[in-house]
């Protein structure tokens, strides 16, 4: 259908520019506690990995989509752009629903039919699609010199009136975004669908990211560019801590796992199927950066490492 097709392509653009600002978590995007003025907007946008793809079909059942207090009185994984990727790319035959749940074992689910279940999905996608764009506008006032201003709370850190109370402690919420390169690309995104880390099996390819849309390995890439950003502004304050190759290094690093990313030859979830040697080439590579980020960087920077990655020696 046209409605879905666009917005299909309005969601992989908005993907393009999302997976750039998952390695940006700072300030408002991030969780709220351990992120200084976070507000959970990221899982309010996309809250990969705890989507619930049944839950969504539940949602198209009993059409609870439409419900005005719908974002308020349900959890983040029924909404947001890890949900609407179920909903526009999933077939409509489909359902990740057991058959002893309700929707199914009493028929509902297939009363629907094919044509029914995609007019729905469309529609609650449609409506997750305008909550997004709402959460998203909030995420850049707060950063807008005229609204929230958040960039001149960080680039003041330690002055009256900034939540930071100094350099150091700005540049740690900044180290702590970029470690998700460890914790959820490394880790989850590859480590995790080509059996190396938290899979009980061989490969776990059905816990790749993107399993409906297939970008895993467009998405990885907007990571490796977005950290690579971050190590660049981080470049000239490592100069002056006399540490200007280790950063060059970990720019090399980055470089290489991009390289090793574009030359895969099939997705991440279809490689861990079927050949997942080339993925945990890619992990290697990137572990080389990583493994700097939480050793070496971290001391001669004098950083603390976040408390999630606290326990990760890998």
């Amino acid at each position: 259908a046209e409605g879905s097709d666009d917005l299909r392509s309005a969601w992989q653009k908005t993907m393009d520019a999302w997976q750039v600002l998952e390695v940006l978590q700072i300030g408002p995007a991030g969780a709220a506690g351990p992120v200084v003025g976070g507000q959970d907007l990221r899982d309010e946008i996309y809250s990969w990995p705890t989507t619930n793809e049944c839950r969504l079909d539940q949602e198209v059942v009993r059409e609870g989509y439409k419900a005005e207090d719908f974002f308020q009185a349900q959890h983040p994984n029924v909404y947001g752009l890890d949900a609407m990727e179920y909903l526009l790319y999933a077939p409509p035959s489909h359902t990740e629903c057991p058959s002893l749940l309700p929707i199914i074992s009493d028929g509902s689910w297939a009363a629907l039919g094919d044509q029914e279940v995609e007019r729905r999905r469309t529609e609650y996608a449609a409506r997750l699609a305008d909550e997004v764009s709402r959460r998203a506008k909030a995420l850049s006032a707060a950063w807008d010199p005229d609204q929230g201003d958040w960039g001149t709370a960080l680039t003041t850190a330690g002055d009256d009136g900034s939540p930071y109370e100094d350099i150091r402690h700005a540049t740690d919420q900044i180290f702590g975004a970029l470690f998700y390169m460890d914790t959820s690309v490394r880790d989850l995104k590859i480590g995790k669908p080509c059996g190396i880390i938290q899979c009980s099996e061989d490969t776990c390819p059905d816990s790749a990211e993107s399993l409906w849309a297939h970008r895993g390995n467009a998405n990885i890439a907007a990571n490796i560019r977005a950290a690579r950003s971050v190590m660049e502004a981080f470049g000239p304050w490592m100069e002056d801590l006399s540490a200007g190759d280790m950063a060059a290094q970990m720019i090399a690093d980055l470089d290489a796992s991009l390289e090793a990313l574009e030359a895969l030859p099939a997705d991440v979830q279809v490689l861990a199927m079927d050949n997942p040697a080339p993925l945990r080439d890619l992990h290697a590579v990137l572990k080389k950066f990583t493994d700097q980020l939480k050793g070496p960087f971290v001391t001669v920077a004098n950083l603390r490492i976040p408390d999630e990655g606290s326990g990760d020696n890998d």
